[in-house]
């Protein structure tokens, strides 16, 4: 997927983008984000109050670093909230194991229970931001939530 591609569809769900701003820059670099989570989202983000795709909601850069202060536990786990599903579904970049794929977290599963496992109740949905950007918009073939992208994997 081009750059180009992921900022044209990413645009079809914002008022605004453009390229981080330096305070959002600062905090990603202070918790050690870097390499393929940041391809795309280092370089354009949704503006002002955030932004949608299909049925998902994109996070502004306070609410991305909101979400870090009030639960660290999904950084900690190798999550970067970015978003979330009509259901309440966090959307998120996975920063540990596939650097840069994007996952949908059960809230169901998650919220409430600070012993619970953020892997164990994920899935990913996509290879990276530029793919999720442009499937996500599909309604009918792209997952709606986690347990969605659970069915359409086999369970």
């Amino acid at each position: 997927m081009t750059m180009k591609s992921y900022v044209d569809n990413l645009s079809l769900g914002a008022s605004s983008i453009g390229p981080p701003s330096p305070e959002f820059l600062g905090w990603i670099a202070s918790r050690g984000i870097s390499g393929a989570a940041l391809r795309y989202l280092g370089h354009a983000w949704v503006k002002g109050d955030g932004g949608h795709l299909g049925t998902m909601c994109l996070s502004s850069e306070s609410e991305i670093m909101r979400e870090d202060d009030e639960e660290p536990r999904w950084l900690k786990a190798g999550f970067l909230v970015i978003g979330s599903c009509g259901n309440g579904d966090m959307v998120a970049v996975e920063l540990l194991q596939c650097p840069g794929s994007v996952w949908f977290m059960s809230h169901g599963e998650l919220w409430g229970d600070d012993s619970a496992d953020p892997r164990q109740f994920s899935v990913q949905v996509a290879t990276d931001l530029a793919d999720f950007v442009v499937r996500a918009w599909d309604i009918e073939a792209f997952p709606l939530d986690c347990y969605d992208a659970q069915e359409r994997n086999g369970g």
